[in-house]
């Protein structure tokens, strides 16, 4: 029985049935076998720009699926899409960066696709920057940790159209007082719905993020002097205020 990992397993949990699904660099292809073996997904795709993982794939498919064919592609990004073949595009365990230009490459074709699913191993700020810019709404987000590791877990949808879900997860006196003053930087950083969470692991990881800020800051006044530097600074000390703020009530003031 094939078990899938926290994140993988979180991932899944946002595909509903019935949704086809591409998962973009697939490396082991473990996320479509068990949507697949669950009967979640009618049809997945699995593509890797290298055929080496593809190859481990098909080992895998072998292993949980015998006798079934899944759809496996060779191809960069969504290039190996056609417009709306699929409702759930999952990209996941790549840079926010490299996210953000696989999405740019074809914004016609990239908002013909429902619903993406998004997990960047670094600069989710960034990501969430050019989502918040390029008329997506991020309608929810989960933070899983495997081992020593924190995921950032972000589900957006092409339009800007607002969920009933999503609705409700910024609804209340605490979105519109306490977050309005924040700047949309920062919140890029550390987004709403973190927030407004009750989920066990956004204290933990505000934490993390607040004692990373802190080194950030005393790096750069020992060895920072550049304009650049300086900016980098300002805006390293306005999140660690923020961060710190959800602590010790008044810090940041």
């Amino acid at each position: 029985m094939l078990q899938l990992s926290p994140r993988l397993g979180k991932i899944a949990s946002f595909v509903k049935m019935g949704e086809k699904i591409a998962d973009i660099g697939t490396d082991h292809g473990y996320l479509p076998i068990k949507l697949t073996m669950d009967g979640v997904s009618p049809h997945v795709i699995l593509s890797d720009i290298n055929e080496g993982p593809l190859d481990k794939a098909r080992e895998n498919i072998n292993e949980h699926l015998r006798g079934r064919e899944l759809d496996i592609r060779q191809g960069y990004g969504l290039e190996c899409l056609e417009p709306e073949e699929v409702e759930v595009v999952v990209i996941a365990g790549m840079g926010g960066i490299l996210i953000s230009d696989i999405l740019a490459k074809d914004i016609q074709k990239t908002r013909s696709y429902q619903k993406f699913i998004l997990q960047p191993r670094n600069n989710s700020a960034i990501l969430r920057r050019w989502l918040n810019t390029n008329d997506m709404t991020i309608t929810d987000e989960e933070i899983v940790k495997e081992g020593d590791h924190f995921c950032e877990i972000i589900v957006a949808v092409p339009g800007g159209t607002e969920t009933p879900e999503h609705i409700q997860k910024l609804k209340g006196v605490a979105y519109a007082e306490e977050m309005s003053g924040i700047p949309q930087e920062v919140l890029c950083e550390v987004p709403i719905m973190w927030l407004l969470s009750n989920g066990e692991l956004v204290p933990e990881y505000l934490w993390f993020k607040l004692e990373k800020e802190k080194e950030k800051i005393e790096e750069i006044s020992k060895n920072g002097s550049s304009n650049e530097s300086k900016l980098t600074l300002e805006k390293a000390i306005i999140r660690r205020d923020i961060l710190r703020s959800f602590f010790e009530p008044g810090a940041g003031e």
